[in-house]
């Protein structure tokens, strides 16, 4: 029969059925043929093959509707999953066909070996063919139908992908090998991420090993290239979790994959990828086919750093058993031990403690942190008194003292005069000046840092000196109110902190740090309450007043002033409260100020705090004259300031010494 084909489309079958619904309307003809179950929408194929060859024809006409059918129907059809439907239209078609062959005489046939031959049907957005989308949707019949059509086996879709990547991705074992024989290429890169079919079907979840296996007989290379990310098949296999394809895929150069790292990403191997999965059953398959135990990816991490830090107790007991070494470092320097004590798995800190023997409990990361201080810093109590049991030294100083320096208040560094102090709004730097100096906090510091109240009450239970300074002076009282901490705040003043305890550098004490952040009122009450000095002088002469003038902290100002802090005290440079708030064009705080001054001091007192002059002889209204639209926080604020000093008395008449 083969030798008697000749070729025929289904453009010359859908422009027959236009033609015959516009002559033959409403007619019989056209009552049987829409009884065939058919109906109107992709027309009659039925009876057609003897009026084909008569039918006139005009190529560009043929064209659009074939365009038109495409588009309109056997996409629409296969969008619905209307398989069944789209079946019968190609059964009928190729029927029809062979009929009409059949039917014309020796002269009409062509020479050579002619087939029926469906037209490509595209969707115009993705150019999915239908042979993808039937094999998207698993229609084997569909899939059988148009490769016996000789459909575009081998045909691309705008992201490259062929009908093989779309089966090897959805379809059934039996398709996949039906395309393979059918000569579909199995070496084709497609998708986005240049993936092989056989990419494609690792990345499945079901049913994946059979059709690896299918892709390796007809690719075997395919094995080890990778795609437009770097990953091999294996890597998909072991993040979806296939570990029989991995045994599949195995079952050949078992040392090339198990040694190829994913360069492109972060440097996992497929231990690491099976450990991020917590995968028991393939981390085992994949040790047990010689995986190294202890690769390293970019970070430096090995499988146990990252088995400690899920809490995979399961991969921790592999690693174990094929002698992971739990003492190699990542970049920063920890161990798989810090990763679990960071995160609190106390059974995994206790089961490589007891099991490892590279383990080292004194080990400390790049920041000197030791085990205690990572515990203590992430609140993990249980861990830490593991850790404590286990012999990990209480007092052990870091180097940098956490994250000390990233105030939540949002404020920055700013010199005045000789003072240093904090104003709202702008990120500071590190309390680190000229570099990482060497703060040595020990893991109280860390506790109170990140707040964890029940950690600060174990560690306090057991012996933690509550007035430790670290090298610069800090003690946990001055961290936790640094970090805005009040209920640790709290329980350390509970535990006799000292509250007037100053800084090394510049020597300021805990209600100094109060004074120059975001709510920060209520650790201030609370230090005022246990004996805080409200008038303590920094090394430059300033007191809290003057930083909470300075960073317009309107509550602590009034705070301050109910404590009956000294508005006329001056810093080094001769600066008074209101000297400060002028020169930041703070009014609502030089308002606040004045109105204390009028109640607190006689007219003459006033008179000479108004015009009180710093060691340049400036007084706040040369302060005012300087200030520019720019610094003032609403309309108007410089020359209100101005205004309200020459209201109250301001000399304008008064000289600066320089």
């Amino acid at each position: 029969m083969s030798e008697d084909l000749e070729e025929i489309s289904l453009e010359d079958a859908k422009l027959l059925s236009t033609t015959k619904r516009r002559r033959f309307s409403r007619s019989r003809h056209e009552k049987s043929s829409s009884s065939s179950g058919f109906g109107n929408s992709i027309g009659s194929f039925a009876n057609l093959a003897t009026q084909l060859v008569r039918a006139p024809t005009n190529q560009e006409a043929t064209e659009e509707l074939i365009e038109e059918y495409s588009t309109d129907n056997m996409i629409q059809l296969a969008r619905q999953g209307n398989w069944t439907k789209i079946e019968r239209v190609l059964k009928r078609f190729k029927n029809n066909s062979i009929q009409r062959i059949a039917s014309a005489g020796k002269k009409r046939r062509k020479k050579t070996d002619l087939k029926v031959r469906v037209p490509q049907i595209k969707c115009k957005k993705t150019e999915e063919t239908l042979l993808m989308l039937a094999c998207k949707d698993c229609a084997t019949a569909v899939i059988e139908i148009l490769v016996e059509l000789h459909a575009g086996i081998n045909d691309r879709s705008r992201n490259g992908a062929s009908a093989l990547h779309y089966a090897a991705m959805y379809a059934r074992e039996d398709s996949v090998k039906f395309l393979l024989t059918s000569g579909a290429n199995a070496n084709l890169i497609g998708f986005d991420e240049r993936d092989l079919p056989l990419h494609s079907s690792c990345r499945r979840t079901l049913h994946a090993h059979a059709i690896v296996e299918v892709l390796c007989r007809a690719y075997p290379e395919g094995r080890l290239v990778e795609n437009a990310k770097g990953f091999l098949p294996i890597h998909l296999a072991a993040q979806n979790r296939n570990n029989l394809a991995i045994i599949v895929l195995l079952s050949s150069c078992p040392e090339s994959q198990l040694s190829a790292y994913l360069h492109l990403s972060n440097g996992d191997s497929t231990l690491h990828i099976t450990a991020r999965q917590k995968d028991a059953s393939t981390m085992k398959t994949v040790l047990e086919k010689k995986a190294d135990p202890n690769a390293l990816n970019n970070d430096q991490e090995t499988a146990l750093h990252i088995c400690a830090r899920l809490g995979f107790l399961c991969g921790v007991k592999l690693l174990q058993a094929f002698n992971a070494d739990a003492g190699l470092k990542d970049l920063e320097e920890r161990t798989a031990l810090h990763f679990a004590a960071s995160e609190g798995h106390t059974e995994i800190v206790e089961y490589i403690i007891e099991k490892f023997p590279s383990c080292d409990i004194l080990a400390r990361d790049r920041q000197g942190n030791s085990l205690i201080h990572v515990a203590a810093s992430r609140g993990h109590q249980e861990t830490a008194l593991t850790l404590l049991k286990k012999g990990v030294p209480l007092h052990t100083p870091n180097m940098f003292g956490g994250s000390l320096g990233a105030l939540e208040g949002g404020c920055t560094m700013e010199v005045f005069g000789e003072a240093q102090v904090r104003v709202f709004g702008v990120d500071r730097p590190s309390l680190r000046p000229g570099g990482p100096a060497k703060y040595g906090s020990v893991c109280l510091h860390a506790a109170c840092e990140m707040g964890h109240v029940q950690m600060v009450r174990t560690l306090l239970a057991r012996k933690a000196n509550v007035n430790a300074r670290n090298k610069a002076g800090f003690t946990p009282l001055h961290v936790a109110v640094e970090r805005i901490r009040p209920a640790v705040v709290e329980l350390l003043l509970g535990n006799k902190a000292q509250v007037n305890t100053r800084t090394s550098k510049d020597g300021r004490s805990a209600l100094h740090i109060a004074a120059c952040i975001g709510r920060g009122e209520r650790s201030a009450e609370m230090l005022i309450k246990s004996g805080a000095d409200v008038n303590q002088r920094m090394q430059n002469g300033e007191t809290a007043l003057h930083l909470a003038s300075r960073v317009a902290n309107l509550r602590m100002v009034e705070t301050l002033l109910r404590e009956d802090a000294d508005i006329q005290l001056v810093c080094e440079g001769g600066n008074n409260a209101l000297h400060i708030a002028v020169r930041y064009c703070n009014h609502s705080i030089v308002q606040l100020l004045i109105n204390y001054a009028k109640n607190h001091l006689n007219e003459s007192e006033l008179l000479v705090f108004i015009n009180q002059k710093n060691k340049e002889g400036e007084t706040a209204l040369h302060f005012a004259a300087e200030l520019t639209h720019n610094l003032a926080h609403c309309p108007f604020e410089d020359t209100d300031m101005i205004k309200t000093l020459l209201k109250l008395g301001a000399d304008i008449n008064t000289q600066t010494l320089i």
